[in-house]
């Protein structure tokens, strides 16, 4: 029996029913409009999923390293570093290693003369952070270096830190200078000399220490009476 063709579909194509394999077909959504959401065709994949970006907490976890903490001698961190780097150099076991790091933050501090300086400063003395693809030979290469003491976990054994941990230190680390918390050398009743400003030469006390504004209030001897004044720290030095 002859099969019937619809004339309004001509021979040569499918139909919508009967489309070829691994094709489809797209339709129109009058849903979406304008104000839709729109996804840039470079971040689809080819299996149509859009790439997500990575929270800082998923891309520590989305590796094989761990990072984990020994415990060294207090002011042999920056030796036990070096010690690790220079052994790791032409060993089969470097590629079983990451970073190695001193965590460290940068402090914005004044001086005795009121000179502004940044320094930087250890916030966790006698700790390394070490990470690492943890295994025995791992274990005992990290063990064998002579100013580590023992890995920071449960009897001395490594215990990786969690994902949330190794982002709040690494961040405290990668801070800017603005946001860390400077170090003042003033304190109430301190015996200051007043170097710039309209009170220069002056002489006073401390009355009041703002860390904050990085400020302090003096009081100086104006006309024969105690006068207290507001001085930036960059105003005013400690008297030798």
């Amino acid at each position: 029996m002859n099969e019937e063709i619809d004339p309004k579909i001509p021979a040569d194509e499918p139909s919508q029913g009967n489309l070829p394999e691994g094709d489809s077909e797209v339709q129109p959504n009058p849903a979406q409009d304008e104000s839709s959401p729109k996804v840039d065709e470079a971040e689809v994949h080819t299996t149509g999923e859009v790439d997500v970006p990575q929270t800082p907490v998923e891309a520590v976890r989305s590796t094989t390293k761990r990072w984990y903490v020994v415990r060294t001698y207090s002011g042999q961190e920056g030796k036990t570093v070096a010690y690790l780097e220079s052994q790791l150099k032409d060993s089969d076991l470097k590629a079983k290693f990451g970073e190695i790091v001193i965590p460290t933050e940068k402090v914005p501090t004044i001086s005795e003369s009121g000179k502004k300086k940044v320094k930087t400063r250890n916030f966790m003395p006698g700790y390394v952070m070490v990470e690492a693809e943890m295994d025995d030979r791992v274990k005992a290469f990290i063990q064998s270096v002579p100013s580590i003491i023992s890995f920071v976990g449960p009897k001395g054994a490594p215990s990786p830190l969690r994902p949330d941990e190794v982002v709040r230190l690494k961040g405290r680390m990668d801070e800017h200078e603005e946001r860390q918390v400077t170090e003042v050398p003033f304190k109430i009743s301190d015996k200051v000399k007043v170097i710039s400003g309209p009170f220069s030469t002056f002489k006073g006390e401390v009355s009041e220490v703002n860390e904050d504004k990085m400020k302090l209030k003096v009081t100086v001897t104006i006309f024969g009476r105690p006068t207290p004044v507001e001085l930036n720290f960059t105003e005013v030095e400690l008297e030798r």
